[in-house]
């Protein structure tokens, strides 16, 4: 159970790792709409019918949509990196005996420079997809929200603003819990559920 943003890099990793092109896009969709406490809280704060809707739109991308997508792929899935392979350039592997201190050193060297490698790509993103969600949740007068009457194109317009969004988990079940509760139109938010923790501009970037 990750948010959309962190899913991103464990992602990377995973098929980094050998793993199929399948696997690692469905972890992404399922870790931070599907895990057991987003579940409990999505029945708990909305009706059932949304509930079920999200659960049903979730498994028909993971399974449907994601093997489509992956049929087009001229890759599904790529040897596993050896640390020579990875970004941060690391030594061969070596397979000779080693005593606990050279173990122990290695792993911390290993760990310093994929923790480096990690702040120097994301830390930028993050600032960015902070500035971006603070100017359009700011920008956004909440009353024209609330007052809005459905139409197709508020429709369209309110998930493309709401994938800008770099929210953590289970944000978008207490967010709508809450639009919800103060009267917005049950169409905006249904879409704000599906897309707030399915996808978002930072894990893109």
């Amino acid at each position: 159970g990750v948010c959309v943003n962190c899913a991103a890099p464990i992602a990377k990793g995973m098929y980094s790792a050998g793993m199929r092109a399948e696997t690692t896009l469905s972890a992404m969709i399922a870790s931070p709409t599907l895990n057991i406490v987003v579940l409990t809280m999505l029945f708990s704060l909305l009706p059932m019918y949304m509930a079920l809707m999200k659960i049903g739109l979730s498994l028909l991308i993971i399974l449907v949509l994601v093997p489509l997508i992956c049929r087009t792929l001229t890759v599904r899935e790529i040897t596993p990196e050896t640390p020579a392979q990875t970004p941060w350039g690391a030594e061969e592997l070596n397979t000779a005996s080693e005593s606990l201190w050279q173990a122990l050193s290695g792993v911390t060297g290993a760990f310093a420079r994929n923790l480096w490698y990690i702040i120097r790509l994301i830390v930028p993103l993050m600032l960015l997809a902070g500035f971006i969600g603070a100017v359009v949740a700011t920008a956004l007068p909440q009353d024209l929200i609330l007052g809005l009457p459905f139409s197709v194109w508020a429709l369209i317009v309110i998930p493309v603003i709401a994938v800008t969004l770099p929210v953590p988990i289970a944000f978008d079940v207490v967010m709508t819990g809450a639009l919800l509760g103060l009267g917005l139109t049950h169409g905006y938010v249904m879409a704000l559920l599906f897309t707030l923790g399915t996808f978002s501009v930072y894990s893109f970037l």
